[in-house]
């Protein structure tokens, strides 16, 4: 074990959250100009955003019920500990008679209080309780007068009455085109699949709007199968079984909500427990309420199965390949899923009804509890008695996956796309996922797609289509179709359809009628294009994006029975370019207009593309940090811009074993945190057959501590192809999550403390215990010269290891940005000064510092002599520099930076192959390391 610590004299650093400055205490910023000023009117719905202020706490208001009328759900906090902050272990909650005891007598205490708020608050009308909360808090959870709040917060007992917030899905919007058979890989996931770890024996906990359970994804028989296939490769799998429910049903929240029994809640094998904590039954589908399939979705990209069970006509049963079959399964296809439902009929979603899933979570075993929902509204983190009862479970070995948020970033709002350097605020995520024992899961563009696609020649055109408006898939229409293509909006407005400005009505069905009917965005609704061309016969109607990206049609008043989806702008054009062009005139019902006609093949199959990048892209809708805890937050990246996985809301097609066996995209970080759920639950079976978890104990560390510093410090930080430098931490946190490294990682690290000027800031009794790998400083409005970091290696092999030191340090560029007039000059004030603003970049900068390094007490020099062959210029040496050799004697066709004279390692005058032999032996080579003390 080695115990080091960084100084740094420096202004900010790598994972540093400061008070912003004038410009002057900052690394120099760069000039800029701005032309004159254009605006445009993109939205004005005053009510939407009204209903979005409505759940918005004003942070200076110190009792938010004094501007509240009608019922409100609230939280009465009562003085008693809960069951866990009364010392009992969450593996015995269900079994230890005192445990039971104990709750049981929190219970009747919530019994008596609620009967006492009637009698003395309500006039003796009876509480509407909601749940009552026992394990992780003693909260009675209940719809009461808002102006009886500050009754009831003064009867004796009551520690406090909180409003709840109510959250939503964290969907985005927009769509990124990624998939799942790229994101796994963009993981590594499958380097752990094929050392048999595939998350057998792990509990997903999926808290979201249910679950499509029949879908061929979850099969249970699929899934008995894989579990067969681990235990004979030795796992010791065990899994949660109807016996084991049927055991715990009396301490688990659901069993107080509902007259059914233990035997209501098991499914299968692949789901031994789901529940609506919403509408109080064992309804887990999609297909009663209007809450979506948004939780198919997510619970199929965390433990979608690795086989998909068919019967043939025949009655033969065979089983496929998932990922070859359909293109996609979960992280950790082997794990079980409990489906927690807090979006129902009744809406749902308040803090309680997740949290009352949370605890049933945590009596049920669950290795990781996935909860794709937040705050709608940027940088507010609701309700500091959940915060405080979520951050008090940090010995519960579970690790709480949150979706960072789909808010974007703040400089998304500005005029000119940057943050403003005075703002004292940067945060545009929300609860929970800016709790601190929350893991926080930021979203990056898949690298690749996959989908249903069209064939235009040699070339495949895939294609998003927005479903939950009647229109049927595009594979059932597949065959070979002639097209018209006309070049504009198809119909100029809404009103228009059958009128002047329909394009289509001016070719006529005969042009129109039995073909794919295609046309661009723009100057009217989606649905109108497309109710325009099936007036005229269209068999199918694509819309071309008039920008780059892809887009999600509202076609919410959409009359046809057709397929219709969109393609993006670049594949209209190559549509245009060959096919053959044509002119109309022009007539009553239409100005001049080009059109093109061809042939397009509608596939029945997916297909997948991997773009191989060399840079992947942060999600544009991913949310910022950082809150006003100043806690680093998001703090892990996996895919998430539109990722195809289950659809719950399809209907089956032939070949299925009863269930749905329909899939498509998705996007938001929604996805991006059941990707690291399933990581966590393949991680956990790493930990529970590995010998990691002795070796671990042995070190003092639980489970929860051990994945969590694993994932984190082998994450890979991710770089902005645009500027070259890293993604601030404050988008990515520590990086894209790498299960190969986490996996391969013979080092565990752990955060001793931080200090400011030798100030202790952060230490091993806060954040720092529970096992995440991040330093906060806190705030530092003096700009103080000397930063600390000290943190431990501990050694999870049984070889001596050896360490290089090296660190970067990086910061939010702030610049001068100066107004032009409109002849392109520099507009000055009356005083002669030029009007001139300061932003903070959305890109970062790298940022020079002295640094200094002690392991065990002792100053340590990280062999700075290793840098004279840094051919590369990346700052470092190590493999990269010897592959760039290689490339170089292939040919320089990148123009990557490359330093010929470093590169001749040998002295003989010439770089060959043997120089990246030498370079990378020496990158390899063994060196003596420090005494351990």
């Amino acid at each position: 074990m080695k115990k080091l610590r960084k100084i740094m004299s420096l202004m900010l650093a790598l994972v540093m959250i400061l008070s912003f400055a004038p410009v002057s205490v900052f690394a120099q910023g760069s000039e800029r100009e701005s032309a004159p000023l254009s605006w445009e009117v993109i939205e004005n719905n005053t009510q939407r955003i009204a209903d979005k202020l409505k759940t918005v706490k004003s942070q200076g208001e110190e009792d938010p019920s004094a501007v509240l009328t009608g019922n409100v759900r609230v939280s009465i906090v009562l003085d008693a500990p809960s069951t866990l902050d009364r010392g009992y272990s969450e593996k015995a909650v269900a079994l230890d008679p005192e445990a039971v005891n104990y709750r049981e007598s929190l219970q009747r205490m919530q019994d008596d209080m609620a009967s006492k708020i009637s009698k003395e608050v309500l006039g003796g009308e009876r509480l509407d309780v909601v749940w009552n909360l026992t394990l992780a808090a003693n909260i009675i959870s209940a719809n009461v007068p808002a102006e009886k709040i500050a009754e009831i917060r003064d009867i004796e007992g009551v520690k406090d009455v909180v409003i709840e917030n109510q959250y939503e899905p964290q969907e985005a919007e927009a769509s990124d085109d990624p998939n799942m058979s790229v994101a796994t890989g963009m993981t590594n996931a499958q380097y752990a699949w094929a050392a048999g770890y595939n998350g057998a024996g792990s509990k997903v906990a999926i808290v979201d709007t249910g679950l499509d359970y029949l879908h061929q994804s979850f099969d249970p028989v699929a899934f008995e199968l894989a579990i067969m296939q681990d235990k004979a490769r030795g796992s010791e799998a065990e899994l949660l079984t109807a016996t084991d429910v049927s055991r715990l049903w009396s301490s688990l929240n659901a069993s107080q909500r509902t007259s059914g029994g233990p035997e209501d809640s098991y499914f299968n094998a692949k789901v031994p427990y789901g529940f609506n904590y919403v509408d109080r039954s064992f309804d887990i589908e999609h297909v009663n309420d209007t809450q979506g399939e948004h939780g198919s979705h997510v619970a199929s990209i965390a433990a979608a199965n690795r086989y998909i069970y068919k019967t043939g006509d025949d009655g033969s049963i065979t089983f496929k390949n998932a990922i070859t079959e359909v293109r996609t399964q979960g992280n950790a296809p082997d794990a079980q899923l409990l489906v927690m439902k807090v979006f129902g009929k009744g809406g749902g979603a308040y803090d309680s009804d997740y949290f009352a899933a949370i605890e049933d979570a945590i009596v049920l075993g669950a290795d990781s509890v996935n909860l794709s929902l937040g705050s709608a509204s940027k940088g507010f983190t609701y309700n500091s008695t959940y915060q405080e009862i979520i951050d008090g479970l940090r010995n519960v070995n579970i690790i709480w996956c949150n979706s960072a948020g789909n808010n974007g970033s703040w400089a998304d709002e500005t005029t000119l796309g940057y943050l403003y350097s005075d703002s004292a605020n940067l945060a545009s995520g929300g609860s929970p996922a800016t709790y601190s024992s929350t893991m926080s899961v930021a979203s990056v563009d898949n690298d690749g797609f996959t989908g249903a696609y069209l064939e235009f020649g040699d070339d495949l055109i895939f294609y998003t289509e927005t479903s939950g408006y009647g229109n049927p898939a595009m594979v059932t229409i597949a065959g070979t179709y002639e097209f018209v293509y006309i070049d504009g909006p198809g119909v100029d407005d809404n009103s228009h359809v059958g009128k002047a400005g329909d394009q289509f009505l001016a070719l006529g069905s005969d042009a129109v009628s039995g073909k794919i009917a295609i046309c661009n965005r723009g100057d009217s609704s989606f649905f109108a294009k497309a109710n325009a061309a099936v007036a005229q016969g269209a068999a199918g109607v694509l819309i071309a994006n008039n920008v780059d990206g892809t887009i999600n049609m509202n076609l919410t008043d959409y009359k046809g029975s057709v397929p219709v989806v969109s393609i993006t702008k670049a594949d209209g054009n190559l549509i245009k370019s060959g096919s053959e062009s044509h002119e109309f005139s022009g007539s009553s019902t239409a100005s001049a207009f080009t059109y093109y006609t061809g042939t397009i093949t509608v596939g029945n199959k997916v297909g997948t593309t991997n773009y191989q990048s060399k840079y992947y892209t942060m999600s544009s809708f991913s949310s910022m940090g950082v809150p006003e805890s100043l806690d680093l937050k998001p703090e892990i990246t996996t895919p998430g811009g539109d990722i195809y996985a289950v659809n719950g809301l399809a209907t089956a097609s032939s070949g299925t074993t009863g269930g749905h066996d329909q899939y498509e995209n998705m996007s938001g970080t929604s996805m991006a945190s059941p990707q690291f759920a399933g990581i966590v639950a393949t991680m956990a079976q790493f930990y529970r057959e590995s010998g990691l978890e002795e070796r671990a104990a042995a070190l003092g560390f639980t489970q929860r501590q051990t994945l969590q510093s694993l994932l984190m410090s082998t994450a890979t930080p991710l770089i902005e192809e645009d500027s070259g430098s890293y993604y601030s931490v404050l988008k990515q946190g520590s990086g894209l999550a790498d299960l190969e490294g986490a996996v391969n990682s013979k080092t565990l690290v752990f955060m001793n403390e931080t200090t400011v000027n030798g100030e202790v800031r952060k230490d091993i009794s806060d954040d720092a215990a529970d096992g995440k790998v991040k330093a906060e400083l806190g705030d530092d409005p003096e700009r103080s010269a000397m930063y600390g970091i000290e943190f431990t290696l501990n050694n999870l092999s049984d070889e001596p290891m050896t360490y290089d030191l090296d660190a970067e340090f990086f910061t939010q560029d702030i610049f001068a940005y100066y107004t032009l007039d409109e002849n392109g000059d520099r507009l000055t004030n009356e005083d002669g000064s030029y009007v001139v603003s300061t932003y903070l970049d959305t890109w970062t900068a790298p940022l020079e510092s002295s640094l200094t390094w002690y392991v065990n007490g002792q100053v340590f020099e990280p062999y700075p002599e290793r840098l004279e062959y840094d051919v590369n210029y990346d700052g470092h040496f190590n493999e990269d520099d010897a592959q760039a050799i290689l490339d170089h004697i292939a040919g320089p066709a990148n123009n990557e930076p490359f330093d010929e004279e470093k590169a001749d390692l040998d002295g003989d005058g010439d770089v060959t192959s043997y120089d990246a032999y030498l370079a990378l032996q020496l990158a390899n080579e063994e060196r003596e390391a420090l005494p351990v003390q």
